[in-house]
């Protein structure tokens, strides 16, 4: 067992010992933050590196911490993520997974990845979501971090926009019904 900020990373003898990640992980009550997947876009809303599965990995990862900051945690708070890349191609998983692991460092949470048909945007290869739990009581987050609590409330908010398809078609080839985003 390793501990780790608010969160202890679990091994067990009982399975293979040379996984790059811990099989499950233990965290004490605390306020849970789960993130919304992490896309590799700008300041601008952009998808970066169309084509570069490491590129994006790294812009996804960049804005997952920047995310879990704006919560108040940090990496070492996570306690599970799941890795998505657009690709049947292994080679594109590992190139992920490489950047995912580089960055968490010794935190190796337990973490699924996988390799799925579309995601949301164009070009979008990657996308990170991450469950955390931080300690602290309630105490409000600092003003930078301050966001409209609901749509509503934010001037040219999402709802605004048109809902485009973001699929068509399912993982395995058939026609499926469109699925509406409101990213």
């Amino acid at each position: 067992m390793l501990a780790m900020a608010n969160v202890e990373l679990i091994r067990s003898r009982d399975l293979a010992q040379t996984v790059p990640y811990a099989y499950a992980a233990v965290v004490d009550a605390g306020r849970v933050i789960f993130t919304a997947g992490a896309c590799p876009l700008d300041p601008a809303g952009e998808i970066v590196a169309p084509g570069d599965v490491a590129a994006q990995a790294e812009q996804t990862m960049e804005n997952l911490v920047l995310a879990l900051r704006a919560a108040g945690a940090e990496l070492t708070d996570v306690a599970k993520t799941t890795v998505y890349v657009a690709s049947s191609d292994r080679s594109d998983l590992v190139a992920a997974w490489e950047v995912v692991a580089r960055v968490f460092g010794s935190h190796d949470v337990p973490s699924t990845l996988l390799g799925v048909a579309v995601l949301g945007y164009a070009d979008q290869l990657v996308e990170i979501e991450a469950a955390a739990v931080r300690h602290g009581g309630s105490e409000a987050l600092t003003e930078d971090h301050t966001v409209p609590a609901s749509r509503d409330e934010a001037p040219g908010a999402l709802d605004d926009r048109p809902a485009e398809p973001l699929a068509t078609r399912s993982a395995v080839g058939g026609p499926m019904e469109p699925v509406l985003g409101d990213r």
